[in-house]
């Protein structure tokens, strides 16, 4: 789901089976608009689009299993970067 604020295009992920009640705007949309907005001011807004990178402390390939039911999308293995904390 895409939703835009001030012309600005933000991915809005959600948890399958979990409902927002309509028109109830959470802390995260608020955010998202008002960090749309300022990288606009700056321009620093990258409306092309971009590359999807994560870090993970251990074992890539759950972390792509699990981050794919949370996005409800794929997650390359080979974008997760296991680090030490």
């Amino acid at each position: 789901m895409i939703h835009l604020y001030s012309g600005v295009k933000i991915q809005v992920y959600y948890v399958p089976g979990i409902v927002r009640p309509s028109g109830l705007t959470g802390s995260a949309d608020t955010v998202a608009a008002h960090v749309g907005e300022r990288l606009r001011e700056l321009g620093l807004l990258n409306e092309d689009g971009g590359t999807v990178h994560f870090l993970a402390t251990d074992a890539p390939d759950r972390f792509a299993n699990v981050g794919e039911i949370f996005l409800g999308q794929p997650i390359d293995p080979g974008s997760v970067d296991v680090i030490d904390l």
